[in-house]
């Protein structure tokens, strides 16, 4: 092990002297073109590090950043938002303009940890951003709470609408319901998704390199150790271990935890859901929740996000996968139990129907996929926005960055939630001042009623005006 070790920290140093060597030679290049400028100068017209010539092969892919070329060497989020303008709004899918029923606006969405969850929290954030909802954010980052349970308090109040609930809750967090709801509407439709443990744990494990925190041990050599240890073993930044998904859904574990503890978590998990999606059944459970919603096929679209590459996942022998089983034992119990349920949910959907469905969103995917001129790279070779959080998964980069669509569904997260959040707080200023503005005018004759016109207009302003005029009458 000791010699993997090596070998691994001698490719990293290379890889890092190799970099260095590229950017002097590129800074003495330049200098030696432009003497009276200081090498200090030149650095602010290198291009980012996607951006290198390590790069320049792929730059007949990534090469979109032509168009924003009077934003080089600028911050990711002036290019962000250079993308986000220039790119044109899609069209609204036809099956849902000829719906008869209301398309839901108001979603939690309990973000479990390495069950797709990114993927499925693609479809909120997309469909928020499109329909101009409100969203539930951190001032930074992208977690509400987790290991904690979560607080009303921890939502940003600068990033709250005025009349203090939001439509859309979709980062990452650890439930708390009677918290959660108060920063909810009450007509929210409560959704989660779970994933076989087994593949759950090994993900989690490699992913977040939950060796480092247990002496370096491979996964295959931590499953070797006595299940009470296992148990025992504190959780990697208080929150990353074992039966993950029943951890999310806030309850404490334990080592002597009992069987009728966990069944009572589940009864109480079945209860508050509406829906459960099942990862290793995504589509079938993107139909449920179309339907669920009363969504478009094409909201239900996503680009896989944060999946790992298959050259990164490890074979594992069956006796370890066993182990995993044993080891978040309760996890296999809530999987198994709405595993159970969402079969039985296809059984009355009807098997043909769903088939046929699947095969319609499946086709989709695929035409959006070209349509955008969808190209997969390794998460850090993704140029700048696009660029994931980690190299083990896949990145998206476009040969088609025009249409908002195409944008949204190859954004990673943290992009779309920075994108969000920037959008949130001018919208918050905006409200501030046209607060002022209101009760400024609000004796003056027709003031009033032309202020209200302009609201109206206003992304979100009928919510504005319902906020400022409760806030003033209370206050007279």
């Amino acid at each position: 092990m000791m010699s993997v070790i090596l070998r691994y920290q001698c490719r990293r140093a290379a890889k890092a002297v190799v970099s260095v060597v590229a950017v002097a030679v590129v800074i003495v290049v330049l200098f030696i073109s432009n003497p009276s400028s200081s090498p200090v100068d030149l650095l602010g017209v290198l291009p980012p590090p996607a951006f290198n010539g390590l790069h320049s092969q792929r730059r007949h892919v990534l090469g979109e950043r032509g168009r924003y070329k009077d934003y080089a060497g600028a911050d990711n989020d002036a290019l962000l938002d250079a993308i986000f303008v220039s790119a044109q709004p899609p069209t609204p899918g036809a099956s849902a303009a000829q719906s008869s029923c209301r398309p839901a606006r108001h979603i939690m969405f309990l973000k479990t940890h390495k069950c797709a969850s990114s993927s499925v929290q693609n479809l909120f954030l997309r469909y928020g951003l499109l329909h101009n909802l409100t969203f539930a954010l951190p001032a930074a980052g992208n977690y509400l709470g987790n290991p904690i349970l979560f607080k009303a308090g921890m939502v940003a109040r600068n990033l709250l609408p005025p009349e203090g609930v939001v439509d859309i809750f979709a980062v990452h967090t650890r439930l708390n319901p009677s918290e959660h709801r108060k920063v909810l509407h009450p007509d929210t439709i409560f959704l989660t998704v779970v994933r076989d443990p087994s593949l759950l744990f090994e993900s989690l494990y490699n992913y977040f390199h939950l060796g480092k925190f247990y002496e370096d041990a491979p996964l295959e050599e931590f499953l070797t150790l006595p299940l009470e240890m296992q148990m025992e073993l504190r959780k990697r930044s208080g929150r990353f271990g074992h039966n993950m998904m029943l951890f999310d859904m806030g309850m404490e574990m334990h080592s002597n935890i009992t069987a009728i503890e966990i069944r009572r978590a589940i009864d109480q998990a079945d209860e508050m859901f509406d829906l459960v999606l099942i990862a290793e059944k995504m589509d079938e459970s993107l139909i449920l929740l179309k339907e669920l919603l009363c969504w478009d096929y094409r909201d239900m679209i996503f680009f896989s996000k944060n999946a790992r590459r298959d050259n990164v996942k490890p074979d594992l022998s069956v006796s370890a996968i066993e182990r995993m089983r044993e080891l978040n034992s309760g996890d296999v119990l809530l999987y198994d139990h709405f595993l159970a349920r969402h079969e039985q949910t296809v059984l009355r959907y009807g098997t043909e129907k769903m088939a046929n469905e699947v095969a319609s969103l499946r086709a989709l995917r695929e035409e959006f996929f070209e349509y955008c001129g969808t190209h997969v790279v390794d998460g850090f070779d993704a140029d700048d926005v696009f660029r994931e959080y980690s190299n083990q998964v896949n990145g998206y980069v476009l040969d088609n960055r025009a249409d908002l669509d195409c944008l949204l569904l190859s954004l990673p997260e943290l992009s779309l939630i920075k994108k969000i959040r920037k959008n949130q707080q001018n919208t918050a200023i905006d409200f501030e001042r046209m607060s002022l503005l209101y009760k400024e005018n609000f004796e003056l004759d027709g003031q009033s009623n032309a202020l209200d016109n302009t609201f109206i207009t206003h992304p979100g302003g009928e919510l504005m005006l319902q906020g400022i005029n409760n806030t003033f009458y209370d206050s007279t």
